[in-house]
Order: structure tokens, then sequence, then C-alpha cells
């Protein structure tokens, strides 16, 4: 939606300037200001996101962990530590739910069967994952790890 508005933006003040018309200028400099204001409004009004303040240790842990079976809601923390990617849209698969075929099962039947080395939680918000996939997290596995981080929050391993 964004990307559309800013093409549409872009297209108009364009169309203005090819035609001369006296008030492209104005417009011009109106979305520019509008740019830097709302660019700059966030860092002024909330200051530093103290939420990925711990980002990089977060990511030095996923990646010093032994194991390779690991469950990100944040794909690029796979990724970065260099294991291999199990699920890329973690979202779209717990909301999908038992309709896949998958030859291991559901998400949530490898949660309860500790299929995972590691899940990696950004936030137990019910939208983002399904309320039995959460069961089955809470209980098969443990959190060891906790982080200020907005991508992620919590390294929960199997309770064995």
């Amino acid at each position: 939606m964004t990307a559309a508005l800013s093409i549409l933006c872009a297209l108009s003040i364009q169309y203005l300037v090819e035609t001369r018309n006296p008030l492209a200028k104005q417009l011009l400099a109106a979305v520019v200001a509008l740019a830097v204001i709302l660019s700059f409004l966030p860092q002024r009004v909330y200051g530093k996101m103290p939420e990925r303040a711990e980002c990089p240790e977060a990511y030095a842990f996923v990646r010093s962990f032994p194991g390779n079976h690991v469950l990100s809601e944040d794909v690029s923390a796979v990724v970065l530590s260099g294991k291999p990617v199990l699920v890329s849209n973690p979202f779209v698969a717990t909301q999908l739910g038992n309709s896949l075929a998958w030859s291991q099962g559901s998400l949530d039947q490898l949660a309860a069967r500790e299929y995972f080395d590691l899940i990696l939680l950004a936030g137990r918000a019910p939208g983002r994952w399904s309320p039995a996939f959460l069961q089955a997290t809470a209980g098969h596995y443990e959190v060891v790890r906790e982080f200020q981080c907005l991508s992620v929050g919590a390294a929960l391993v199997p309770r064995r």
C-alpha cells in the first residue's frame, strides 16, 4: 500500500512538473517535508528502541546452540546463525494447521514430539501461533533464555 501510494505521488508530481504547473514546487516541497518529518518522528517520540538491545546477543545464542532443528518466528535469526531453515514462514504454517500433508506432521505435532531442538518466539500473541502450537510448547518445552529483542523474545528447549 505504501509503495503504491509513493508511486502515485511521484507520478503526480512528475505530471505537474512536466506541465509546468505552479503548484508543482509547493507540492514537491510539502512531500519532502512530510517524508522527513515521518522519518524522524518515531525516533523523537519513542527514542531508541530498547527491544533491539539484545538482538546481537540473541543471534549469538542461536549460532552457538548445538542443535540444528531450530524453529523461529524470525527466519533471519536462523539464516544468520548458519542453521538450516525448516520453516520459512511459521505464521502461515500455523494458520494452515493440519491442512498441510507434511510427511513429518504439522508444527503442533512436531512440537508435541519435541522435534525442534530450539524454538525462538518473539511473543506468545494468539494471532501469531495457533493455540495447539502454544499448548504443545507449554507442555513439552521450557524457556532457557529471554531477550529484550523485538524478533527473539524467548528461547525454548525440550524438557526431556
